[in-house]
């Protein structure tokens, strides 16, 4: 899915067509996983734990991003800077309205908690929530959890937002349309995700960009295109990082070391 999405990017510069395409890719891998686990039967409630809670949403989250980014788009205003600035903000109240209406959820998501699994992403649990807060490819109760379908819209949300704040900075003159596939600048990171948030986190506390006025997303962005690489669960792994017992800047501190090092023995 994600190697098909990728080819979408340079053929269809219009989003309005880049953001259909890319649904319809992400719809028949939805269907051709509805139907493995039809037919599939999970070895242990741990094994369909981790298909509704990781697996499944990588999937939904982004037909619900490339859905709402269409919609969006196809309804944006035409008129001056600040009617469509306007209306960009309006869709971010909307989002985070719902964020902070299931800020519990994001948080035992975020922190990953896991001691309420066996309730949210087991299927044949109860769900107290209307059925039309789901799309209606997510209701089959034979491929669908309490939860999972929330949990991807957390993701897509948490990805819609970093467009829409990319939209507004380019509306403001503070951002550079940097496309690393043209300029022919792409490095492949091949150390651990882990590693290269310890650094986009230290860089961007640091304020090295802009003195200090990039935003996160804008210097995530720039890493994902260069170092050919995802981000997206960055807030997740940072959670992580900041619950360590030692060590919770191990990437830079080898860093140090073997740059320190260098320089002794060239010295």
């Amino acid at each position: 899915m994600e190697a098909k999405l990728a080819r979408i990017g340079p053929l269809q510069n219009d989003v309005v067509n880049r953001s259909f395409s890319s649904y319809e890719v992400c719809k028949k891998v939805h269907a051709d996983l509805k139907q493995k686990i039809m037919d599939y039967q999970f070895a242990a409630p741990e094994e369909e734990i981790a298909f509704f809670k990781t697996i499944k949403p990588k999937v939904v989250s982004k037909m619900i991003l490339y859905t709402k980014i269409y919609m969006i788009e196809i309804r944006k205003p035409v008129g001056s800077v600040e009617v469509r600035k306007d209306y960009l903000l309006c869709e971010l109240d909307k989002l985070k309205h719902f964020f902070d209406e299931n800020i519990e959820l994001i948080l035992y998501y975020r922190s990953g908690s896991v001691h309420l699994d066996h309730q949210y992403f087991l299927r044949g649990v109860p769900d107290s929530d209307w059925p039309m807060d789901r799309f209606n490819f997510d209701i089959d109760p034979r491929f669908s959890t309490s939860h999972d379908y929330k949990i991807s819209k957390i993701i897509a949300f948490e990805q819609l937002q970093h467009y829409l704040l990319l939209k507004l900075d380019e509306m403001n003159g503070r951002y550079l349309n940097f496309e690393a596939e043209h300029l022919n600048l792409k490095l492949k990171w091949t150390d651990s995700k882990f590693s290269l948030t310890e650094l986009l986190y230290a860089l961007y506390y640091a304020g090295v960009f802009e003195n200090g006025k990039c935003s996160l997303t804008r210097i995530a962005q720039c890493f994902e295109k260069v170092f050919d690489i995802s981000l997206e669960e960055r807030s997740r792994i940072y959670m992580d990082i900041k619950g360590r017992k030692t060590g919770k800047t191990k990437f830079l501190d080898q860093l140090k070391v073997i740059l320190t090092k260098k320089i002794d023995e060239e010295d």
